[in-house]
């Protein structure tokens, strides 16, 4: 059999079409027919397109409930698509030889990780940047917990003048978005979230990219797992026509490591609150500088309403938001003030029974906190004391 390592594979066009192609070279080394080669090499590209976290146990719904201009929405859901093209594990075997799935996405991806310095509980990658037509983008800082994460890049041209010309809006928020975004952390199967771009500093020639995330881990942490990220086409977008133009043509492809310290705290859970009108018993809820994870058991069963593919009618819409919208959320720190916020919905529910509603779910606070100083968590009328 060849030696796959003595050569790289070179394929022109986007990460997801190279990691198809590398995927199919590395499976027309093993010993499959070609119609069991073709079959995995396809089924790689469908779940590409389409996959957003369903599969035997895990959950039913991956709803995105964050009301963001459709700017702001993330422009794919990170999910494990290799691991769904080869099967439990993420490793196809044949004859003796075994094909590891992190090896085939550095191969699209050129190389080894950039490495993650942790400084004051952020991760700062080191080296980690893209260039493409005379721009870079650097991952800049990386923060979160086991399941939530912020990533910060920065965007520049490297002849030193401005991205573009656009106005921020009332909230400081630039007009952008990326023609294709996609972020991929290694054990993760979905997610959702919310992006946007702001101008940290006016006075030079870059701009921010922030990137806010949700993951469906199974339990699993992503902290110092690696994350793969592909840009493609800065564009500015207009409100009014909803249209996108391109403003700077490229592709961009970075990883690094994950690395920042987890400083959520667990706070005693067990108790049985209300959320929109239903009973809920509290399983699991941790706080850490950017969220709030949670997971509790809706006492009734989730009944959601049969609705055609990819729609999303009002009656599915409202029993979504009564299983996962929180409403307002309080965080009361240990010297007496508050954070007060709205949840915005999002989460996933199931397996479910005839009796119960599993959720899961996290909610981004407004701003970083150090999480040591939370005093109590209050969801609707009940209070969460960290003891």
């Amino acid at each position: 059999m060849d030696d796959m390592t003595d050569k790289t594979l070179e394929v022109e066009g986007r990460p997801e079409e190279r990691l198809k192609a590398t995927y199919a070279s590395a499976m027309g080394k093993l010993s499959f027919s070609d119609g069991a080669k073709a079959r995995m090499a396809g089924k790689l590209e469908k779940e590409a397109d389409g996959m957003t976290g369903t599969g035997k146990n895990k959950a039913q719904i991956l709803h995105f409930g964050r009301k963001w201009p459709a700017w702001r929405i993330a422009a794919a859901v990170a999910a494990v698509v290799l691991a769904a093209a080869l099967g439990a594990g993420g490793i196809a075997y044949a004859s003796g030889v075994r094909i590891g799935v992190l090896g085939l996405v550095d191969d699209v991806f050129n190389g080894a990780p950039a490495n993650t310095e942790v400084v004051s509980k952020i991760g700062r990658p080191i080296g980690a940047s893209a260039h493409a037509n005379g721009v870079t983008i650097t991952a800049d800082a990386v923060i979160g917990d086991a399941q939530n994460y912020v990533i910060v890049y920065s965007i520049s041209r490297d002849d030193g003048k401005p991205i573009t010309e656009v106005k921020a809006d009332e909230y400081g928020n630039l007009p952008l978005k990326f023609g294709d975004q996609t972020t991929w952390v290694h054990g993760v199967w979905g997610a959702n979230g919310s992006s946007h771009f702001y101008d940290s500093d006016p006075s030079d020639n870059s701009i921010q990219y922030v990137e806010e995330m949700s993951l469906s881990t199974d339990g699993a942490s992503i902290v110092g797992q690696t994350a793969y990220a592909s840009f493609t086409d800065l564009c500015v977008f207009d409100s009014e026509s909803a249209q996108t133009e391109p403003v700077i043509s490229g592709h961009w492809n970075l990883k690094f490591k994950m690395n920042y310290e987890d400083a959520a705290v667990e706070i005693p859970s067990g108790q049985v609150f209300s959320i929109n009108g239903l009973e809920a018993t509290m399983d699991k809820l941790s706080v850490s500088p950017i969220a709030l994870s949670l997971s509790y058991t809706v006492h009734e069963a989730a009944n959601l309403p049969d609705a055609p593919s990819g729609q999303m009618p009002p009656e599915l819409e409202a029993r979504m938001d009564q299983l996962l919208n929180l409403g307002m959320v309080t965080i009361t720190l240990r010297d007496g003030s508050t954070i007060t916020f709205k949840d915005l919905g999002g989460g996933s529910t199931g397996p479910d029974d005839q009796n119960s509603t599993r959720v899961e779910k996290s909610s981004f606070l407004p701003r970083i906190i150090d999480a040591s100083e939370v005093s109590s968590v209050t969801i609707g009328d009940t209070t969460f004391s960290v003891q």
